[in-house]
């Protein structure tokens, strides 16, 4: 039946080009928003009075880079997101002057996660198709999970989030820790355990200690209170950096960043058994050695990340290799601050000085003999 209504295709390749259209109180938006300008203009040029307006955003949940970084996730999916809920609903509130008078005003939205396994007409080779897919497309398009675009030339070429990440549970076992004295972005502490019986290397939490906690003393305390929390007693293992073993001149006690970290622990009373190797394992070859063990498993061996270490599994994604094999370290700007820093690779750091000493032997024999064609699965 005619009521007057009518359907308006718009491209939106270029949004400041778009004009204003009145009465339209209804808009589906089809994976075409890549800023928060764009939204802003597109969403300006609805005008009705009948309320509400009511938008209709389809996507699949990519962006390129980071994704905890992209406007659309910081507006409407962070708060919640982590916390295991992949539908919502919710009501965003903005306090608005009206008339000369101070009101609030919601604006409700609701998020639905779909996928193919709510379209019951999707065939059985559609079906294979999506459940065949690898890393960051099978997180993205079958999931239809938030994650990380990547674009070729990583340094952790083997590294699968479905294969490598899992909700993991604390076991009571020793806790090593691994420190990357970097001051900027943060100092990465990793907390890892191993399960001998499992064959098992598992990161089980991250302390990224940004500034103002970015000194040997307050990532101490940080990493204190997370003891505390798990109520872990037992021995700590520490493992980082060798360069970090090295004196601070501008201290008067000339002490080290690990001498520092390990006195804040050992005055709270815990036990610090010190790992640091006295030289790092050179990045090539201990990348090549992870990498294999993240695709084939070395006598047994494997690697899971917990799922709730986002900003080190982000690392493990985006760290690029540089043309002599190591980890590209780009630097980029803090537009705030004006401080220059590495982006990526600092976790990617720890998980190399921990897994090439946990698995020493191994490493010693992937050297000697493995990059030969010898392999141990």
């Amino acid at each position: 039946k005619e009521n007057g209504n009518k359907f308006i295709a718009r491209g939106c390749e270029e949004p400041q080009q778009l004009k204003s259209i009145t009465a339209c109180n209804r808009a589906w938006i089809e994976e075409g928003l890549k800023t928060r300008d764009s939204f802003t203009i597109i969403l300006t040029t609805l005008r009705s009075n009948e309320s509400p307006v009511r938008i209709f955003y389809t996507f699949n949940p990519e962006c390129e880079g980071n994704y905890q970084n992209f406007w659309l996730y910081n507006d409407w999916f962070a708060d919640w997101w982590h916390a295991g809920k992949l539908s919502y609903k919710g009501v965003r509130t903005f306090k608005v002057r009206i008339n000369g008078m101070e009101k609030n005003v919601g604006i409700r939205y609701r998020i639905t996660h779909t996928t193919y396994q709510q379209n019951p007409h999707v065939p059985p080779e559609r079906i294979a198709f999506h459940e065949h897919n690898k890393g960051y497309y099978y997180t993205v398009y079958t999931q239809g999970m938030w994650g990380y675009k990547v674009t070729g030339g990583e340094f952790w070429t083997q590294f699968r989030h479905n294969r490598h990440t899992a909700d993991i549970d604390w076991l009571q076992s020793p806790l090593h820790v691994v420190l990357d004295n970097n001051l900027n972005p943060y100092v990465s502490v990793a907390m890892w355990q191993i399960d001998a019986d499992a064959h098992q290397l598992r990161q089980y939490d991250e302390l990224p200690c940004y500034s103002p906690d970015n000194s040997a003393g307050k990532a101490a305390r940080r990493l204190i209170a997370w003891m505390r929390r798990i109520d872990h007693q037992d021995v700590v293992y520490l493992y980082g950096d060798s360069t970090a073993n090295a004196g601070n001149t501008i201290d008067d006690n000339n002490a080290s960043f690990f001498e520092k970290f390990t006195a804040v622990l050992e005055d709270e009373g815990y036990h610090v058994v010190n790992r640091v190797g006295r030289s790092n394992p050179r990045v090539q070859l201990s990348g090549e050695f992870i990498n294999e063990v993240l695709e084939n498993g070395w006598d047994g061996w494997n690697i899971v990340i917990n799922k709730q270490c986002h900003v080190s599994i982000e690392d493990y994604t985006m760290a690029k290799k540089d043309k002599d094999g190591s980890i590209l370290k780009k630097r980029i700007t803090n537009k705030e601050t004006g401080q220059s820093y590495e982006q990526y690779g600092h976790y990617s750091d720890t998980m190399r000085y921990f897994i090439c000493t946990v698995l020493q032997d191994e490493y010693e024999t992937y050297a000697t003999r493995g990059r030969r064609g010898v392999r141990y699965a």
